[in-house]
């Protein structure tokens, strides 16, 4: 599905021209140019959904932080339509990590996407493409205090953009759970990946996921990570569907209301290794404490 969508109204919203073409990295966030991170412990075995940095040789791609890739394996082109809530968070004016749009103020990502100061960043919001879209600036970033890079757990942000993003058809905030999923097939979408090492897809990216249990997915992650109380894990048995590098900070969603926040994995679309997710419920009054959303 190739070409953005911008259809928006007559009034004009804030919003910042593309200085520069981009590019994305779908897996997690995208490599930071110029920059080398080094993780407090680093996590060998974690592959973040961002697009990675360099963390050292080891192989963590942070669907954006720690150790995650993170980006959409084997799904299907999808239309902003169908997921008004998708928004890409640029990095240097190039794709970094997803996010989700929850009201006209606020923007919630993964904490692992936000490594630098708020004025590196943009909000792109309303396209299929990564090259389109509405572009907001970040006034304000909020990380969970109790965020870990090195185990990710409370792997989540807010972001306030500056002004009120425009909402129309193609722009909508979605509903947070209070209710953590245990079972059910859920919707990841970004432009991350398509496959570990891949080229990343012009247009946004889909795939339906089932839920695994905590049980399972601590079971299988057992010499790699500790799944947490604010993790969720879901994905196929056999492998081939999953998030990748670039989708890291994107939407877990079921019937308009989200659940999770793309966080990590080992590998994208490995056998038996679900992605692992933020849990939105356990973390459901801390936001609403400080979004009031």
């Amino acid at each position: 599905m190739q070409g953005g969508r911008s259809n928006v109204q007559s009034e004009n919203p804030p919003r910042i021209e593309l200085v520069s073409p981009f590019t994305t990295d779908l897996w997690h966030p995208r490599p930071f140019p110029f920059t080398e991170v080094t993780p407090s412990q680093p996590n060998s075995g974690k592959d973040l959904h961002f697009l990675p940095f360099k963390l050292h040789q080891q192989r963590f791609y942070l669907k954006h932080p720690p150790l995650l890739d993170h980006r959409i394996v084997g799904g299907k082109s999808v239309d902003i339509l169908d997921h008004p809530h998708q928004a890409s968070l640029l990095f240097q004016y190039e794709h970094h990590c997803g996010a989700s749009v929850i009201s006209e103020k606020w923007v919630i990502t993964a904490a692992h996407c936000m490594r630098f100061p708020q004025y590196f960043y943009l909000v792109s919001v309303g396209s299929n493409a990564t090259k389109s879209g509405i572009r907001y600036g970040v006034s304000r970033v909020i990380s969970h205090p109790m965020f870990d890079f090195a185990t990710l757990d409370y792997d989540v942000s807010l972001i306030q953009v500056e002004g009120k993003i425009f909402l129309n058809n193609e722009v909508k905030p979605i509903k947070l759970t209070f209710s953590e999923p245990t079972y059910g097939f859920m919707n990841v979408t970004g432009w991350g990946k398509l496959k570990e090492s891949g080229d990343d897809p012009y247009s946004l990216q889909g795939v339906n996921v089932p839920i695994i249990s905590r049980e399972n997915c601590q079971a299988t992650y057992r010499d790699i990570a500790n799944i947490t109380e604010h993790m969720i894990c879901a994905g196929m048995e056999k492998g081939g569907r999953d998030a990748c590098q670039g989708d890291s900070g994107g939407p877990l969603s079921a019937n308009g209301t989200l659940y999770g926040i793309v966080s990590w994995g080992h590998g994208c679309a490995q056998p038996n290794y679900p992605g692992v997710y933020t849990n939105i419920a356990s973390l459901r009054f801390w936001i609403l404490k400080m979004s009031g959303v």
